[in-house]
């Protein structure tokens, strides 16, 4: 059981450009593509990055996790298998623009998807309706155009709701973990059983090296008082609503009312998000490297949420937040996030509860939030003759993920 309350918080940022340029199929999957590269990120704040020891997972997993009844299967194949999936025009347009912001020097980690009920009924967007009892599969091409090379964890949700990953048909796990070398190109193939009537989201996190921190340059700062730089500017991820339902949705109001509770021209492009121990002024990218802790306390942390320097007269943003122990849910939050904020990069206290049974010693918090939830980001008629898109491009941000020392 978690809890659920209401907080408003600050937003602030800028706007995106570039998606102007691209169909509204390739529009969707080409976010992922403008995520500055690690090395542009940490020049912003004149540091460069070292990498820490890898850290050791807690031992001993004592939270209840929310047991779903259904589970994701998760299967690395070829590319050579994966790419005969993937001849459509939408997908050419965004493999084809991968590789210009490769070629122009762009560093990044892509992801591009199709999905539908068969094989033979794949589509492309964020979003896709089902008949009742039809399964859900779906391929993901994931390329790391970085310098380094990268763990990547899969955090897993159906319907904001942890959600086990068979993966490589091993056991189920809550965070299973794929190494990516640098310039590595990799498929895989995920299938989902079918779903009751009504409206789901899945939602993929790309958490990159989970087990790894990055710290300050200490040749610069001190690593033991100074905050990490942040790095998470854009989300990894992918994410689908999915709708199911006898009759197919032929136009935006044949989707439930939750999904389009806002107007596309009401909502705004969330550009990041990050959790901090001592917010600083302003619009930084920095937060939390680590932190120690009692068992049982309740430790105030601050919630910064970025979006349009001028956000205009948008309603307040929902945020669903789920807070982690060792990859076990214990919080949950349904955040309203006013939208009329200054440019200040203001932060407002976000109070997360240690749970009394961990032991002492160090244990992983993880923070992700999620902007809109069951918001229908996109949906285009078949004759092309409706249009509902909304600044909400991503279903899911990591605000946080450090190791945390328990003490008694």
């Amino acid at each position: 059981m978690f809890h659920t309350k209401v907080l408003h918080i600050v937003v602030v940022s800028d706007t995106h450009k570039c998606l102007d340029t691209l169909s509204p199929e390739a529009r969707w999957g080409f976010p992922l593509l403008l995520i500055f590269p690690l090395i542009t990120v940490l020049s912003l704040v004149g540091c460069s990055p070292v990498r820490s020891d890898r850290l050791t997972p807690a031992p001993t997993i004592i939270l209840p996790l929310t047991q779903s009844p259904y589970s994701l299967s998760l299967t690395e194949i070829s590319v050579d298998e994966a790419m005969q999936y993937f001849q459509d025009p939408a997908s050419q347009e965004q493999l084809n623009g991968i590789n210009a912001i490769t070629q122009a020097g762009w560093k990044s980690i892509h992801t591009i998807a199709r999905f539908g009920p068969t094989d033979q009924e794949l589509t492309s967007g964020v979003s896709a309706a089902l008949k009742p009892g039809e399964p859900f599969v779906g391929y993901l091409l994931i390329a790391n155009i970085q310098e380094y090379g990268y763990d990547i964890g899969f955090v897993a949700t159906l319907d904001y709701e942890p959600l086990r990953i068979n993966y490589n048909e091993m056991p189920p796990q809550a965070l299973p973990v794929v190494h990516f070398e640098s310039g590595d190109t990799r498929a895989f193939k995920f299938s989902l059983s079918p779903l009751p009537e009504g409206l789901h989201a899945l939602v993929i996190t790309y958490v990159t090296d989970p087990y790894r921190v990055f710290i300050l340059d200490p040749t610069r700062f001190d690593p033991e008082t100074s905050v990490a730089i942040g790095v998470r500017t854009q989300p990894h991820e992918f994410g689908v609503l999915l709708f199911v339902t006898p009759a197919a949705p032929q136009t935006v109001t044949d989707w439930p009312a939750r999904a389009r509770a806002f107007l596309p021209d009401q909502t705004i492009r969330l550009d990041s998000a990050q959790l901090l121990k001592n917010p600083l002024p302003g619009r930084s990218s920095q937060f939390l490297a680590k932190d120690a802790v009692k068992a049982g306390e309740t430790v105030t942390y601050y919630a910064k949420f970025l979006g349009p320097t001028d956000p205009g007269e948008w309603p307040d943003m929902p945020v669903r937040v789920l807070v982690f122990w060792d990859e076990m849910l214990s919080q949950a939050d349904d955040l309203a996030v006013p939208v009329q904020a200054t440019a200040q990069g203001q932060s407002i206290p976000y109070p997360i509860h240690v749970p009394t049974g961990l032991e002492a010693g160090e244990h992983i918090l993880m923070v992700i939030a999620y902007p809109y939830p069951y918001y229908l980001r996109f949906w285009r008629s078949k004759d092309g003759s409706e249009t509902w898109s909304a600044n909400a491009l991503f279903f899911g941000y990591l605000m946080a993920r450090l190791p945390v020392t328990v003490v008694r």
